[in-house]
This record gives structure tokens, sequence and C-alpha cells, in this order.
């Protein structure tokens, strides 16, 4: 049996609003990289083609947009959950799933099947169960009662259930791209140090940092299909490729190269569909 406490209250209720709606959806967030080296590079450009300025505004003005949603569903939240504390009690067993709702007047209780449940997202603070009919529970990675987040992965693979967070794949791709965009943007402004201000340069600077965030995300595409395929290999074979790193590495390099974008939109959809089971 798995039991697990979760609080919500206006302290925490929007941090658990970004694991599950900014976190939660871990692929976007290892792109920001790649956004920000075009901002960036919009910015750099903008001085010498008009062209760039607009992309720059168009850029800047996501951002504020971005800004102005986060602050009003902070303060909604805030507003909603003042003076307001729930406390959510979850017992997993091996046939269902039970909810209990505890709130300073009542307290609700819901019973569901585990055939119900249909994936398990893990993000950092808090994970979520998503059930049929677009339900999700919200459960505390830090309150098991009894049971911990181990077991409740064993459950969930035990039923064949579908845990869809995927969050060290993508952690290799964005530690990688981070690293990747820093360092070209280091290239560039060295460049730029080093060349006269005029417009080839500029846009030579502008195909520098794309194509180094680009060759970044093929990399640590390339390295998380490496390390994936790695844990599941048997010692000697896990021996010979570090021994023979750089042609184990040069063929996950272009498994990266052509799986990045079908593996991505492949995670992606799968995100989506679990999320809509009707």
């Amino acid at each position: 049996m798995i039991r697990n406490t979760c609080k919500l209250n206006e302290n925490n209720v929007f941090r658990v609003m970004l694991e599950h709606r900014i976190w939660g959806y871990g692929i976007a967030r290892f792109f920001m990289p790649f956004l920000a080296v075009v901002f960036v590079s919009s910015f750099i450009g903008m001085f010498k083609d008009v062209i760039f300025i607009y992309l720059f505004l168009i850029y800047f003005g996501i951002i504020v947009l971005l800004v102005f949603l986060w602050c009003r569903n902070y303060y909604k939240l805030k507003n909603l959950y003042k003076n307001q504390e729930y406390e959510i009690i979850y017992t997993i067993d091996e046939n269902k799933i039970t909810q209990e709702l505890v709130g300073k007047e009542k307290t609700v209780r819901t019973e569901y099947p585990v055939s119900d449940i249909t994936s398990l997202y893990i993000v950092k603070n808090y994970s979520f169960l998503y059930i049929k009919g677009n339900i999700y529970f919200i459960i505390d990675n830090n309150s098991f009662t009894e049971g911990s987040l181990k077991e409740l992965k064993a459950f969930v693979h035990k039923k064949d259930i579908v845990d869809i967070t995927n969050r060290e794949f993508f952690k290799i791709v964005g530690i990688t791209t981070a690293i990747g965009s820093a360092f070209t943007l280091l290239m560039t402004i060295f460049y730029l140090n080093i060349s006269h201000l005029q417009e080839e340069v500029f846009l030579n600077s502008v195909e520098l940092m794309l194509s180094g965030i680009i060759f970044s995300l093929i990399f640590g595409f390339g390295l998380a299909f490496y390390i994936k395929w790695y844990k599941k290999q048997m010692p000697i074979f896990r021996i010979l490729s570090i021994i023979l790193f750089p042609i184990s590495y040069s063929a996950f390099f272009t498994i990266g190269m052509f799986c990045m974008i079908p593996y991505t939109v492949k995670v992606m959809w799968m995100k989506y569909r679990q999320r809509n089971i009707a």
C-alpha cells in the first residue's frame, strides 16, 4: 500500500502550477537556450538590419506576454487560496486509488479503479497521476506516509501504466544545450571584438550562434541516446563502448542528428494523448 499527503495553500499552489504547466512540459524548457540565442542574435543584428529589429520586437513581446500571464496566474491563485488550506490524502492499493480532500468545512472522498490510471509524470517536488476523464492527482514527492516514490514507480511499471517522465533524457539535452549556448555566445562576443563592425560580420555572428546551438542540441541528443543505451548493456559492452568511445559516440551522434525532431515530436504527442484520454 502507498499513502501520500499533499497540502495545497496560498504559499505553494503557484509552485505546484509551475511544476505542472511549466516544468511539467519538460521538453519546451530545454529549447529556451535556443530561443535565448535567437533573442541575443536578433538584438545584435538589429543595429544593422531592419529585419532583426522586427525579430527582436517579436521575441521581446513574447517575453513580456509570458511575464504578464505568470503574474496574472500568481495573483489569481493567491487570492483563490487565500486563508484556505486543503489536505489531500491518497491511498493506492492493488485495485483502487482513493482520494480524500480534507477542507475546513467538509471532507470529500472519491475512489477510482487502478485501471483508470493512464500515466504517471514525475517532475521535481511533485508528481502527477493522470486519470481517465482529464483528471490528475497531485502527489508530494516528499510526503509519503507509507511507501515511497520509488515504490510508486515500481507499482506503475507493474501495472503497465505509462511513465511519461523522460526527465533524465531531456535533462541531459538541456544541460548540453545550455553549455553550448553559453560557449557559443562567448565565441560570438570574442568574434565581434576582433572584427570590424560591418554588416557581414553581424550576419556571420548570427550564423555562428545558430549553428552552435543546433550542434549543441544534436550533441545532447546523441549523448542522451548513448547513456540510455549504455545503462541497458552488459559490463563487457559498456567497457568496449568506452574504449571505442569515438566510434560508438559517432554512431549515436548520427542517431541524435536524425532522431532529434522525430523523438521530440513522439514524446510530446504521447504526453498530449495521455492527458486527453477520455
